[in-house]
């Protein structure tokens, strides 16, 4: 099996970066745009942040604390809490301002009138990982949108995002797929009883994501 580098356009043998064949559709604005529904609904979206902000907001989450350790049975992270440590305005994709155009982009993208989204800070470290699961059921989030950010990202460092088959996540497929978490990279996708993901072990280096989660609009809808 072929994978291939979105960025770059180079295909191997090894690595898990994305499918072999991958056709961008181009969005309203221009920029690359890649739906996808298998092995579930989701969407990929290169350069989803603006470089300079993508840029000076990874350079404060870099020298953030505290961050709040994560751990489970078969799970560890850390999460930032903007409530206790307000970021400065440089930080930009962590305002509001950046979450509409969040809100835009997943409504465009899914067909779906979204509220206000919510926003989470991970980071992940040699050793973190997420285990295998859906999120569905747990709250009214129907969607999320992850936007990565890191410096330099290879496959050697581990810490993919992978998106499962429900009837063989427990085995290799040729219907799931394992996106590297280049840095800009915006994956969107699905909350429901078949979105199955996981990351895989962080190898090396420090992993950064900002996840938002989106509930469709209602008639008090916030937007």
């Amino acid at each position: 099996m072929t994978f291939t580098d979105l960025r770059t356009g180079v295909t191997r043998n090894e690595g898990v970066i994305i499918e072999s064949g991958a056709t961008p559709t181009i969005a309203a604005e221009g920029a690359p745009f890649y739906p996808r529904s298998t092995p579930f609904t989701h969407f990929l979206r290169l350069d989803a942040a603006d470089a300079d902000a993508a840029s000076a907001t990874l350079d404060w989450l870099e020298e953030s604390d505290p961050w709040i350790v994560r751990v489970g049975p078969n799970h560890h992270y850390y999460e930032l809490m903007l409530r206790e440590v307000p970021p400065p305005r440089t930080a930009s994709l962590l305002f509001r301002e950046s979450w509409e155009e969040v809100r835009a982009e997943c409504s465009r993208a899914f067909g779906i009138e979204f509220g206000s989204p919510t926003l989470a800070i991970h980071k992940m470290q040699p050793g973190c990982h997420v285990p295998v699961h859906t999120d569905y059921g747990t709250n009214d989030v129907s969607h999320r949108f992850i936007i990565h950010l890191n410096r330099g990202w290879e496959e050697s460092n581990g810490g993919f995002l992978l998106l499962l088959d429900a009837e063989h996540r427990d085995e290799f497929h040729e219907d799931h797929r394992y996106y590297l978490p280049q840095h800009r990279l915006g994956v969107g996708f699905e909350v429901s009883a078949r979105s199955y993901h996981s990351v895989s072990e962080v190898l090396a280096g420090t992993r950064y994501t900002l996840c938002y989660s989106l509930t469709p609009c209602g008639a008090a809808c916030v937007k």
